[in-house]
């Protein structure tokens, strides 16, 4: 598998107002200080950064063939596969367009993937046109893209890595189209402003951490697919009221972790529709105001 390349000024981005950024600053995470948002303990936070365990790597520019610029975009060619990757946008961009094609010294390439920290610190960024070309979003492609507001996913992406949307603060909006069958640790982690999101009907596992501190979420419906759901998914989302859980038959309480409800105060239902073993709620630590109906 390619590995992608992360360009010094991308390093330079997360180091300044990216993956880097003191949460402790924020409004938010104040109040957790002061145990004014749910009911969370913590009389602080400690930021942890384990999603980006060597995910992405410093390497050679020359794991490509070819590097070119393309309406603000550089992209890296493989001429082996006629495929390109993403690689990184000028950060004083406000709107962009993934190409779905390229031509190169009369070679054409198919754009295929967004690269790793492909975007990511592009506080500028407002706007992005991704094609039905695109399969896959890799890890922190846009992790501090602070100006998203939404963003609209096509239905040839199969998968999205860890941390790909972490910390886009203004994030409003996902539709996670049911192309995709895989979401990476903490894909949407810290996207504070985030009030609706919409699961692929395909998705087997929601990982660690994916909605963790999305404070302005207020119900989401766990497809029926889902097999297993990680430690901390749903931790401090102060406005969160109702879950559904969608014809839940293939969850398994030994799959499911106690805390994943953890900072979750102002849940008020569970929603459980189809047939369903009830006994894999005893395995969740529920708020105490919370019902759960059948």
């Amino acid at each position: 598998m390619l590995k992608k390349l992360i360009s010094s000024a991308v390093i330079a981005s997360l180091v300044s107002s990216g993956i880097l950024i003191n949460l402790e600053e924020t409004e938010y995470f104040k109040a957790l200080a002061a145990n004014e948002s749910g009911d969370l303990e913590d009389n602080g936070y400690e930021y942890d950064d384990d999603y980006s365990d060597g995910d992405e790597e410093l390497l050679d520019e020359s794991i490509y063939d070819d590097l070119v610029w393309e309406n603000n975009l550089k992209y890296g060619l493989i001429r082996q596969s006629n495929l390109a990757t993403v690689l990184e946008c000028k950060d004083d961009i406000e709107d962009v367009e993934i190409l779905t094609t390229l031509q190169h010294n009369g070679v054409q390439y198919c754009v295929n993937a967004i690269g790793g920290c492909a975007f990511a610190g592009c506080n500028m960024l407002k706007n992005v046109t991704i094609h039905n070309n695109i399969r896959n979003i890799d890890n922190k492609a846009f992790a501090d893209c602070i100006g998203l507001t939404s963003i609209t996913i096509p239905d040839s992406v199969e998968s999205i890595g860890i941390y790909a949307f972490g910390d886009c603060q203004n994030l409003e909006t996902i539709e996670i189209p049911n192309s995709v069958l895989s979401i990476g640790d903490s894909a949407f982690e810290y996207c504070f402003s985030l009030r609706e999101v919409r699961l692929s009907d395909r998705l087997e596992n929601i990982y660690k951490k994916t909605f963790k501190g999305c404070r302005s979420l207020e119900k989401i419906t766990i497809p029926r697919e889902v097999k297993y759901i990680g430690n901390e998914v749903f931790w401090g989302c102060v406005d969160l009221k109702e879950i559904c859980f969608e014809n839940a038959n293939k969850l398994n309480r030994e799959e499911i972790n106690a805390d994943i409800l953890a900072g979750c105060g102002n849940l008020e239902r569970i929603v459980v529709t189809g047939n369903v073993d009830r006994t894999i709620f005893d395995a969740i630590n529920i708020p105490e105001d919370c019902v759960i109906q059948y």
